[in-house]
């Protein structure tokens, strides 16, 4: 039986900026693949639908437990996390867990209301933003748990950091300054398209990046 590589991350991990419904999608040559579909593409192996969400590493790390009775031995799992600045919150139809970018933050349009926008607002820059560290590891510590369970199933766990995609956006700038290891999709349409996000050779770019290290058996390395 063919096994699964499990993909878990934020939009990065989804393929944002390159799916049918955006405006990049229309520079997508015919050899074109998001990084998702390169590698289990490279290892011949089923690309279990990507599980992710925008931002809340929390959300990640839940999804993460709810597949886990799902994956087999033999299979890969790759996960990411994401900014700690996201966070979790009710959806606008308050109906079920959503999670809010730490991008969007200051947006209006993801509130219910301003005095709800004040309060989490308040508490990320008083009990998040000054501590990220503390969150990261917390949250990565939880990963690796999860990792070493698995590892004792016979199924390996690549965890790669936020870090390989975060660049630096300065206010009132309109160029994305990239971290010159993936091609983001402002620098591919020269700025035409304000996007952060891989472009179709910065995913080519990082799937060069998780092919090498699953080839290596860098599993959990690299954590911050």
């Amino acid at each position: 039986m063919q096994n699964k590589i499990w993909f878990f991350g934020d939009c990065f991990t989804w393929g944002a900026g390159c799916r049918p419904e955006q405006p990049y999608y229309q520079w997508k040559k015919p050899e074109d693949k998001l990084w998702t579909e390169i590698v289990s593409d490279y290892f011949n192996m089923i690309e279990e639908k990507p599980f992710y969400k925008m931002g809340a590493t929390m959300y990640i790390i839940v999804n993460f437990i709810r597949a886990l009775k799902n994956i087999k031995k033999g299979d890969i799992v790759i996960i990411s996390d994401s900014d700690v600045k996201s966070t979790l919150s009710i959806s606008r139809n308050k109906k079920n867990i959503s999670s809010i970018s730490a991008y969007r933050l200051r947006d209006f349009e993801f509130w219910h209301n301003e005095e709800e926008k004040q309060i989490v607002t308040s508490f990320i820059d008083n009990q998040v933003r000054p501590y990220e560290k503390i969150w990261e590891n917390f949250y990565i510590d939880l990963i690796k748990d999860l990792a070493y369970e698995l590892k004792n199933r016979g199924i390996n766990t690549l965890f790669w950091s936020y870090y390989e995609w975060k660049n630096d956006y300065p206010v009132g700038s309109e160029k994305w300054l990239g971290n010159n290891k993936y091609e983001t999709i402002f620098e591919a349409t020269n700025n035409e398209i304000k996007d952060q996000h891989f472009s179709w050779k910065g995913n080519k770019q990082f799937a060069n990046y998780i092919i090498n290290r699953i080839e290596n058996k860098e599993w959990l390395v690299n954590l911050i």
